[in-house]
């Protein structure tokens, strides 16, 4: 079995980097790109997970890089955390211009 010399080849770092690659984009859409906070918490989560896990690899210590992938895991409960709220949000978003749009037609009839 060959020996890992960069922490770019291990898995783990990989889909990380295809995960911040699919979040990074989304924060340009609303309702993310008007919300500052959420904006840079799901940016600043991405980038998180992955330099966590570089971070661990390069300390070259096995206890420190468990240590960096527990704490990337935690990177991803937050940023699983942050997207619940933007399922939320649009959810909201949604009902709210559905209920205005079924409020101006009904005001249009009186």
């Amino acid at each position: 079995m060959a020996t890992i010399q960069r922490f770019e080849e291990l898995e783990v770092w990989k889909k990380a980097r295809m995960l911040s690659q699919k979040i990074y984009p989304l924060t340009f859409k609303d309702p993310v790109a008007s919300d500052f906070r959420l904006k840079d918490q799901l940016r600043g989560s991405a980038g998180s997970i992955m330099d966590n896990i570089a971070e661990g690899f390069k300390r070259g210590s096995k206890l420190e890089f468990i240590h960096s992938l527990a704490v990337s895991k935690g990177e991803t409960g937050e940023r699983n955390h942050s997207c619940t709220g933007v399922l939320t949000i649009s959810i909201f978003l949604n009902i709210f211009l559905l209920n205005f749009t079924n409020w101006q037609m009904r005001s249009r009839k009186c």
